[in-house]
């Protein structure tokens, strides 16, 4: 009987070990690190991550439609300070080598520490920089930041077209996709220093002084404040970049106003002295670019000019039109003046070849009003030129027994399309 109850209690236990085995729980999948492992899901920001893969690409956003900024491979290592909603993403510092974008126009040299530039607006944007796209197609928008705040310049305080080439600045983030990176571990803080304790002194007996007389304070003689530092001496090259900077704002200024007031003579002659002086050094560069500003404004007040001369003939001519038109007008006979007007057409039935030559007068709408017949002084008047014309006819009405269309015998023709027109 225990045989049997032995033999029972060995298959049962076989038949859980089975069932628990087949029921492994689904977990997210891990990532192994040295000796621990660590799921992807579930670190705490911030961790330093390791890149798998080579050729891996930066973005500047979270997906393959931003542009890339740079490469890395494996076993570089990067700061992750976040992912995207779904995880598919990583925000990243900005590795070494990383730049951004800022406007020129915004930030002004510090002429005392070449390399730094200062923001002078408010809420300057700064774009994602990549060595594969110029900066005007770089529109990724890291940070803003308002007047005052510092930047450090990569290329020496030069210009790309019209941005410079800045360090990220805080708040600026990159992106990588979250399948090419394997977690390290956190970001340790640095430990605080900590001074040894001091070894506690016993207290030594004070000596035995015998009582002074107090002695009358001492009047001390109030000492001269001291005088404000020097201002350093700046370079020639250094005054010069100062005054580009001044001239520059002074540009902006002039471009504000309306076109025909502009004058740029006054800042182009100082601009050239500048580009001219040997002295200059990268002053120079900066009055260049100022003048060939000042030349893409001239161009527009030369265009400006052109369009207005134009206008102002165009004023003229359409002037003189209408003056001509109303000449014409006050020759124009009074309608009272005729006895009909209306179109000249050739009659069809009574040509000259029956020797009953007629012309039709017709309305604007094709309706045949009368008959006409030239007398007296309109006999030898050339009435072909004035055919399909809108005409007015002076004479009087006849009597027409053939039909019953009224018939018109006219001394005179005058036309009235031109006059009209």
């Amino acid at each position: 009987m225990s045989t049997y109850r032995n033999l029972f209690i060995s298959v049962s236990l076989v038949i859980l070990a089975s069932v628990c085995l087949g029921q492994e729980h689904k977990s997210a999948p891990v990532i192994k690190t040295g000796a621990k492992t660590v799921n992807p899901a579930t670190p705490k920001i911030p961790y330093i991550a390791e890149v798998v893969g080579t050729s891996v690409y930066v973005r500047s956003g979270p997906g393959t439609a931003y542009y890339f900024c740079s490469k890395l491979a494996s076993p570089e290592r990067v700061k992750v300070v976040g992912h995207s909603p779904e995880g598919l993403w990583t925000r990243i510092l900005p590795p070494d080598g990383s730049f951004s974008w800022i406007s020129m126009n915004f930030v002004k040299l510090d002429t005392v520490n070449p390399g730094i530039g200062v923001v002078s607006g408010d809420a300057v944007r700064v774009w994602a920089g990549s060595e594969y796209e110029v900066p005007v197609r770089s529109s990724t928008m890291q940070v803003k930041l308002d007047k005052g705040a510092l930047v450090k310049l990569m290329d020496g305080q030069k210009a790309t077209g019209d941005y410079y080439k800045i360090a990220p600045p805080t708040g600026a983030y990159l992106w990588m996709s979250t399948q090419y990176l394997k977690y390290v571990g956190p970001i340790t803080p640095p430990k605080p220093l900590k001074l040894p304790p001091k070894p506690t002194a016993k207290p030594e007996p004070a000596p035995s002084v015998k009582p002074q007389p107090a002695k009358p304070p001492v009047k001390e003689k109030p000492k001269a404040p001291p005088e404000p530092p020097k201002p350093p001496k700046l370079s020639a090259e250094a005054k010069m970049v100062k005054e580009c900077l001044e001239l520059a704002e002074k540009l902006l200024a002039e471009s504000a106003k309306p076109i025909g007031k502009q004058d740029y003579s006054a800042i182009k002659k100082t601009l050239q002295s500048i580009a001219k002086n040997p002295e200059a050094g990268k002053a120079k560069f900066y009055a260049e670019y100022q003048l060939d500003r000042i030349s893409r404004f001239e161009l527009a007040h030369l265009s400006w000019q052109e369009v207005k001369r134009q206008d102002d003939e165009l004023a003229k001519t359409r002037k003189g039109i209408k003056k001509e038109r109303s000449v014409r007008l006050e020759n124009l006979p009074k309608p009272e003046d005729f006895i009909v007007t209306g179109r000249i057409k050739p009659s069809q039935i009574y040509t000259a070849q029956t020797g009953q030559e007629r012309y039709l007068i017709v309305s604007e709408a094709g309706r045949i009003i009368c008959y006409a017949i030239p007398a007296n002084a309109a006999a030898g008047a050339d009435i072909a030129r004035h055919l399909n014309s809108r005409v007015g006819l002076i004479g009087e009405l006849d009597e027409d027994k053939t039909g019953p269309i009224g018939l018109v015998k006219f001394t005179a023709i005058k036309s009235l399309s031109a006059l009209t027109e």
